[in-house]
């Protein structure tokens, strides 16, 4: 469903208010994309490779210190190159190993990693970096960005969040949130990498 229709099909009838009074749309829309990354939160717990987007950047010569990708929440590859003959992946090091010379680079803070060396030369779009995004929505005609089977956890979120400002309780909605997540493990499956058969060493005699 896109968001417009979580918030005035779904998330206002559950709220029993079908016009704005208590809520306005503007409220909503804010709730609804709090209930999405809570929702994205519990997804990642189950499945941490969901979610994944890709950002490149240009390598500036002699610049050490590069921003991550705004609203990031953790990096899965960072890589350098071109994008005519590929990257290559980068390891995550220590402060102290990138003084003592080695290859690779330092997770700063949240905000900026640093490259080690200093890159000697500059490349258009010569960074990538592939990440876990904060899923949002901008506008009422974006689809929820998450498998159809776990919108109805969203407008459940937003539901809580939104009794929660007026201090209602919210018992039912929570009631029904946890069997969406407790069922997602047998359908939301993404495969972890080859099955390799063992050998049958037992002696048939």
């Amino acid at each position: 469903m896109t968001r417009g229709e979580a918030r005035d099909d779904v998330l206002r009838r559950r709220l029993q208010e079908d016009t704005p009074n208590r809520w306005s749309n503007e409220n909503l829309n804010r709730l609804l994309n709090l209930a999405l990354q809570e929702t994205q939160k519990r997804i990642l717990a189950i499945q941490p490779e969901a979610f994944k987007r890709e950002y490149r950047a240009d390598q500036v010569a002699n610049q050490e210190f590069y921003e991550w990708p705004a609203g990031m929440w953790t990096s899965k590859k960072l890589a350098t190159g071109n994008p005519t003959d590929g990257f290559v992946r980068l390891s995550p090091i220590a402060l102290i190993q990138a003084e003592s010379g080695q290859a690779g680079f330092v997770p700063w803070d949240s905000r900026y990693f640093m490259l080690a060396p200093k890159p000697s030369d500059s490349v258009v779009n010569g960074i990538q970096c592939v990440c876990v995004p904060t899923l949002t929505m901008a506008v009422d005609t974006e689809v929820l960005p998450l498998p159809l089977a776990m919108h109805m956890a969203v407008v459940l979120y937003a539901e809580i969040f939104a009794l929660g400002d007026v201090g209602e309780a919210s018992a039912q909605a929570k009631s029904e949130l946890e069997p969406i997540f407790n069922s997602m493990p047998s359908f939301y499956v993404i495969e972890q990498g080859p099955t390799y058969l063992a050998p049958d060493t037992g002696r048939e005699y």
